[in-house]
């Protein structure tokens, strides 16, 4: 366990060895109304990853050479922050997630309908007989309304 300079305590995990570290710090907040989002998870491309803690605030000891980093929290969508962009060494990387939007709803609904157009798209076939029909769809909307 790690602890910020207010006692909030983040968990820290590192699944492998370089050899120069970076450590990362900052705060995940909701991009609307700024609020801290409380257990974000937050993982590089080299498998670094943390948790932020209540106050939204993470801190991430990273490989130098880490490229890419996303974050993700339940009910919003996934953050992908380029490292070699935003130069994590100099300052606090803050990070703002959104909310689906209701372009984001009508796809899923597509897919989980069947009827998205593109053919590599995935199809929510719930039962296993190859297609996702009405009740497929029925099932997950009242998956998600339970929530």
């Amino acid at each position: 366990m790690s602890y910020d300079d207010e006692g909030t305590e983040a968990e820290i995990f590192r699944a492998n060895d370089c050899r120069s570290m970076v450590t990362v710090v900052g705060v995940i907040s909701d991009s609307d109304s700024r609020e801290p989002i409380e257990g974000s998870i937050i993982k590089t491309d080299q498998n670094d990853s943390a948790i932020s803690g209540s106050d939204g605030k993470y801190e991430i000891i990273i490989c130098d050479d880490s490229e890419i980093m996303n974050v993700s929290s339940d009910g919003y969508k996934t953050a992908f922050v380029s490292l070699e962009e935003n130069h994590p060494e100099s300052d606090a990387l803050n990070i703002s997630l959104k909310k689906p939007g209701l372009s984001d709803v009508i796809l899923v609904l597509k897919i989980l309908a069947g009827v998205n157009n593109d053919p590599e798209s995935p199809v929510a076939d719930l039962n296993g007989d190859g297609k996702a029909d009405l009740r497929d769809s029925i099932h997950i909307l009242q998956k998600l309304a339970e929530m």
